[in-house]
């Protein structure tokens, strides 16, 4: 069914008042509705223009939610921002420097430490050597998108070294 101008201007304004899209997300529904390329794009600059539609605004409370509520590192966040959402670099740097370095050092040790605790009942986990260990919870951060060298880090300071070993 092909969707005129007025019905889905109506249509994407609803959407994007009920939550924060980036502009592909909403191009990509426009699509979806039969709207052709060059309504789809008057649509999408009328958003712009009157700030229902904001990609770096989108981007910063992407990045800034997945952070708090998903325990996602910087890489995921870059990444589905970028893959999934086609948001462009220079964006993505300044959703991702919201995020302060010493929040987002806690969050990894926390996620590690949480790990570490949850992993240390189980039998498996006790069988292991040190370097099994250290891999288990290594691979677990670096699949939640925080950087090798800041889970290396972490994992090489006194205490989490003794509960490894232990």
């Amino acid at each position: 069914m092909f969707m005129d101008y007025k019905e889905a201007l109506n249509k994407a304004l609803l959407l994007c008042a009920s939550k924060e899209l980036s502009t592909f997300k909403v191009r990509r529904k426009l699509s979806n509705w039969d709207v052709d390329d060059e309504t789809a794009e008057k649509i999408i600059n009328v958003l712009t223009k009157n700030k229902f539609l904001d990609d770096e605004r989108f981007a910063v409370t992407y990045a800034s939610s997945k952070f708090r509520l998903e325990k996602w590192g910087k890489n995921k966040i870059e990444y589905k921002l970028s893959y999934f959402y086609k948001i462009t670099p220079d964006i993505i740097d300044t959703a991702l420097r919201k995020i302060l370095d010493d929040e987002y050092e806690e969050s990894c040790e926390k996620l590690l430490r949480d790990k570490l605790n949850r992993a240390k009942d189980t039998a498996t986990f006790r069988k292991k050597d040190f370097y099994k260990r250290r891999l288990y919870l290594t691979n677990h951060a670096y699949s939640k998108g925080f950087d090798y060298d800041l889970i290396k880090r972490i994992l090489s300071k006194r205490e989490f070294i003794a509960d490894l070993n232990s």
